[in-house]
């Protein structure tokens, strides 16, 4: 028998969450609430909910819904999580958990007082390419990680001045709302920072927060961030480094479904390119392979 899912708010992030979940043999979406009448009748529409409300209170009344999936702007992810844990259910928050780091301990706190699960959704931590990264980290099979570098080109294209995501207040900023994604990556890989220092830029003409960058150091890993939403969707970019004392590694793409490793080699290191570094990776993409291809370096003057 599948675990019954309520979904509040019927916005875009929404939409992604319930097509995955059309697949899931373990979770049935049975009830959905947003305030918005155009949201519920698309909803209605577009995905077999039995139930749609217009009040998040329904689905917390529910006896029969035991998780509560949160797809709303961010500054409403915190009141609505509690109100959920309070009644019972499980939570599934979509990035980020709340707007303030007090706001998510207070959600931890609640969770573990009700003995129900709550989780963030990032997806990057599941990413096969970025387990292989993750085993190359914690292996050092390249040595010491150097330096890592987050490149993120997003567009502006749905973002009209007056959206919530350039509201701080609703949506905790660039930083809160889009690269709490890639911060988590990186606690995930190297560990949390003990050095940061970031900025934010406004755009020309408006008052509006388009772009920031930031330097962290993670236990002794040189780490640079940037994100800006200043392209046209069709011309976005994300690129994401990493540099070890004997390689080099590129992902490219939001979600990557490409990686490139340029490393010194001793002749024995295939079975684990081809293999043992893809284990874990492959228990989420069972067909994911290696293409290795091998140069002999000369010394200098040879």
């Amino acid at each position: 028998m599948k675990l019954k899912a309520g979904i509040i708010g019927l916005g875009g992030f929404s939409k992604i969450i319930l097509k995955s979940l059309e697949r899931s043999r373990i979770v049935e979406v049975v009830a959905a609430a947003d305030i918005r009448q155009e949201m519920r009748l698309e909803a209605d529409e577009t995905f077999n909910i039995s139930n749609i409300y217009d009040r998040a209170e329904d689905i917390f009344s529910d006896s029969s819904i035991q998780i509560v999936i949160i797809a709303t702007p961010p500054f409403l992810h915190a009141q609505l999580g509690k109100k959920a844990m309070e009644a019972g259910k499980h939570v599934f928050f979509e990035k980020p958990g709340s707007i303030t780091l007090e706001q998510m301990q207070e959600l931890k706190q609640l969770s573990q007082k009700k003995g129900v699960v709550a989780t963030v959704d990032f997806v990057m931590r599941r990413n096969p390419l970025y387990l292989i990264l993750k085993n190359l980290f914690t292996t050092q099979v390249f040595g010491l990680p150097e330096r890592v570098f987050l490149e993120n080109y997003a567009h502006d294209d749905t973002l009209p001045a007056d959206h919530w995501f350039w509201d701080p207040d609703k949506s905790g900023g660039i930083w809160v709302e889009h690269g709490v994604h890639f911060i988590d990556l990186v606690q995930w890989l190297i560990g949390q920072p003990s050095t940061v220092q970031a900025i934010k830029i406004n755009r020309d003409r408006y008052n509006l927060i388009d772009r920031v960058a930031g330097t962290a150091v993670h236990n002794s890993t040189l780490v640079s961030y940037y994100h800006g939403f200043t392209k046209p969707e069709v011309f976005e970019k994300t690129n994401f480094y990493a540099v070890f004392e004997r390689a080099y590694v590129q992902l490219n793409g939001w979600i990557p479904i490409e990686m490139e490793i340029d490393a010194l080699m001793t002749s024995d290191m295939g079975k684990y390119l081809t293999d043992d570094l893809l284990k874990e990776a492959r228990r989420y993409l069972c067909s994911i392979d290696t293409v290795l291809e091998m140069r002999q370096l000369k010394k200098f003057g040879e």
